[in-house]
């Protein structure tokens, strides 16, 4: 599965896919049950379908039903989503991007949280250092 289809899903799919991540695997019941917008069985068992076929799902026979399961860990779903957002709000700078995030926190940081993030700064840096 490439960065690119995480990229190209449709809202339904994000809908299903975001659903099956929270779970950890889900039958098309279990996302019928849970879909905001109430859709059918049958629609949901086409877009898992669909979704198998792009490699992003993976399923597996349960009893009379089947259970599907992302095919890609979270974490580099997550990756992928957060380029996807850096890109379409913020022109691809990262700096933008962590300035919206501290504006967005409701809460005082700690002095802890910033050291933190300082560190990650610093180890971001050497390592783009090593690499130039």
């Amino acid at each position: 599965m490439s960065k690119n289809q995480l990229d190209q899903l449709s809202r339904r799919e994000r809908q299903l896919m975001d659903m099956v991540y929270e779970k950890g695997q889900a039958s098309a019941k279990d996302l019928q049950d849970e879909h905001q917008d109430k859709l059918s069985n049958s629609s949901i068992r086409t877009f898992l379908s669909i979704m198998v076929e792009k490699g992003l799902l993976k399923k597996k026979k349960e009893g009379k039903k089947f259970l599907y399961y992302p095919a890609k860990a979270r974490q580099g779903a997550a990756k992928s989503a957060l380029n996807r957002m850096l890109q379409t709000f913020f022109e691809g700078s990262v700096e933008s991007a962590v300035a919206g995030l501290l504006d967005l926190n409701s809460k005082k940081m700690s002095k802890d949280d910033y050291n933190r993030l300082s560190e990650m700064i610093n180890q971001a840096r050497e390592k783009e250092e090593r690499h130039a």
